[in-house]
């Protein structure tokens, strides 16, 4: 039977992660909220939710939902308590999603919520295109022979089909998930349920969230570690590929990767 490759876009494939989060989403939040903090000091933070710990990866409003909860700032406390609810339980997280809230009377903060993700959005869009790590198209490129790939993303889908054209991979990708098409579990289950077993199934990721998704699926899942990408992607092209296509992928192989990123990110 055919594999199939669910691959991870921001700071897994394509090297935008940091910048965007630096450039784009840390700045639209001192321009729509005021904090009790320094800007420097929410970026800090924003950065250490984002980028640098076990919440790495996490949706763009469940990031604002935690950064509100952390830092004192002009939202009423029960207007963020509303707003963490609704990203705990709604089915999508994304702009559309938001703006039906707006539209059936949500309090303030979702319109800052909005008004937020759009002046991100914009700033990306006046971004060079990133490119791909180091060794991801050489990877790519000997997977395609023996596995089918989408792209299993929590971005906006316009920017990863521009960085994934503008990088060379898209010849390489049979479909894109992005935040519109739900969160990542439901998008490797949707993907999953075109008929691949569990162990036909492999998850590239470099969050605890894309594990998550990948062990709510049954399936594997192997970690890019932030600040050694290229590495990460050399090891998976001359070993873990070769294993997983011969199913010869061990627990014990998934729980060393598993560590490795979990120690990579304290």
């Amino acid at each position: 039977m055919k594999k199939l490759l669910c691959i991870d876009s921001d700071g897994c494939a394509i090297d935008s992660m940091n910048t965007k989060h630096r450039l784009c989403f840390g700045p639209a939040l001192h321009e729509v909220w005021k904090f009790a903090i320094p800007d420097a000091e929410v970026q800090r933070r924003w950065e250490k939710i984002n980028l640098f710990s076990a919440q790495r990866g996490i949706n763009r409003f469940a990031g604002v939902a935690a950064i509100l909860q952390q830092i004192e700032s002009s939202v009423p406390s029960q207007q963020v308590q509303e707003f963490v609810h609704w990203t705990t339980r709604a089915e999508e997280l994304s702009n559309s999603a938001v703006e039906k809230c707006v539209r059936d009377g949500a309090p303030l903060v979702f319109r800052q919520a909005l008004e937020w993700s759009q002046r991100v959005n914009e700033k990306i869009s006046a971004l060079p295109l990133a490119q791909p790590f180091a060794n991801v198209a050489d990877c790519l490129a000997s997977a395609a022979d023996f596995a089918d790939i989408v792209v299993v993303s929590s971005a906006n889908r316009d920017a990863i089909l521009q960085e994934w054209k503008a990088g060379g991979l898209d010849g390489y990708v049979r479909r894109y998930y992005s935040q519109n098409d739900g969160s990542k579990t439901q998008c490797i289950a949707c993907a999953k349920a075109e008929g691949y077993g569990d162990g036909d199934v492999l998850m590239i990721g470099d969050a605890p969230g894309d594990w998550k998704a990948a062990q709510s699926n049954g399936v594997w899942f192997y970690p890019i570690l932030a600040g050694k990408e290229a590495q990460s992607w050399m090891q998976l092209g001359k070993h873990e590929l070769a294993d997983f296509l011969q199913e010869h992928w061990t627990i014990q192989q998934q729980r060393i990767l598993l560590n490795g990123m979990m120690s990579n990110l304290e």
